[in-house]
This record gives C-alpha cells, sequence and structure tokens, in this order.
C-alpha cells in the first residue's frame, strides 16, 4: 500500500531515506518532463531534477502543508528552471572564423549546432521546432503557465496552485501567452510554412 504524500513528506523530514526513494520515484519523471520543456537540454534538465530532490530533502522540514506535495515539487522545479534560464549566457560563434584552441592554433572545422545537422532536420518536423521556439520566446511566467496548461493537462485552479497566483492572474498570463504565441507564429503562416 502506497503512503500518501503527506506521510511521506513527514518521514521525510524526520530523515526517512526510504520515504524519500518513494517520494523519487513517484515524482522523478514528471519533474523531469516539466524542467525539460523549460529549458530543453535533457543532461541540464537531469541536473535541476536532481537539485529539486535535494532541495526537497534538506527542506522538508519547512514543507508547512498549505499545499500539496506535488504542488511544493513543482514550484521548486520552476523556480530552479527559471534561475537557471537566468544564469544561462549564450554564446554565438560566427561560423566564418576559426576558434582559438588552448594551444592558440585555429580551429576551423566547426561542427554546425546539433539542430541544424541533417539528421535531426529530417528527425524534427519543422511545425514542431517552430512552435517550440515560439514557446520558449515567452517571459517566464506566460511559458511556465502554457506548459503547465497545454503540456501538463493541469486545470487553471492546478497552475493558480503551483504557481501561487490566482484564477484571473492565470487566466491573463494565459491569453496574453497565446497572443504573444500568434505573433510569433503569424510571419510563418503567412509564407506557408505553418
Amino acid at each position: 500500500m502506497q503512503e500518501t504524500d503527506e506521510i511521506l513528506i513527514k518521514k521525510i523530514a524526520t530523515g526517512d531515506e526510504i520515504a524519500f526513494e518513494e517520494m523519487v520515484l513517484r515524482y522523478q519523471n514528471k519533474v523531469l518532463n516539466l524542467i525539460y520543456r523549460h529549458i530543453n537540454s535533457s543532461s541540464e534538465a537531469e541536473e535541476i531534477a536532481q537539485d529539486v530532490f535535494v532541495k526537497v530533502w534538506s527542506q522538508a522540514k519547512s514543507f508547512k502543508g498549505n499545499s500539496k506535495l506535488s504542488t511544493w515539487l513543482y514550484r521548486i522545479a520552476i523556480n530552479l528552471s527559471i534561475n537557471h534560464l537566468r544564469k544561462k549566457k549564450l554564446k554565438t560563434v560566427s561560423l566564418d572564423k576559426g576558434i582559438f584552441l588552448p594551444d592558440g592554433k585555429i580551429k576551423k572545422d566547426i561542427a554546425a549546432p546539433i539542430d541544424l545537422q541533417p539528421d535531426f532536420a529530417m528527425a524534427k518536423n519543422r511545425q514542431a521546432l517552430l512552435i517550440k521556439n515560439a514557446v520558449d520566446s515567452l517571459p517566464p511566467t506566460q511559458k511556465t503557465a502554457f506548459i503547465l496548461s497545454k503540456y501538463e493537462n493541469h486545470s487553471y485552479a492546478r497552475i493558480s496552485e503551483i504557481m501561487n497566483l490566482s484564477i484571473p492572474a492565470i487566466e491573463s498570463l494565459l491569453f496574453r501567452a497565446k497572443q504573444n504565441l500568434k505573433k510569433f507564429l503569424l510571419p510563418f503562416r503567412e509564407k506557408g510554412e505553418l
């Protein structure tokens, strides 16, 4: 018989490793998928997911029970994902110029980014990539609300609980997210790419 989330978190707060393992098994895929949809990197998503569970282990005593355990986990995952994206600085490299190697020599044969390689392009549908890019362009709160609604299939009430915002605020975020997505995707639709 499975323990309830409430019992699990109480046991985790006392240092019960078996309860912690059960909680990780119960939520690891959901947390990992949520993080991945935010940052689009499976290796980085796995690292952040580990950080989420480490944080739960270390802060289990501070869990007040005002929300569901899953809500608390999602909040931690979303916050860590957003912080990760803020810290991450994308470096662009001109493919026309070489890159200096540690020995001072110039490396001229730079591989194209994975998303421009033929195998990737054939495996991925152009429309799915455009939609992914559109979602990635959303401001963090709109992106979070949109992912929780469209990809995770949560109700407005559940999203409100996870994001700690009112239902009207969630409705507004989703409305603005849809408007921004339309604006982003309109040029592609006009070109017949959607």
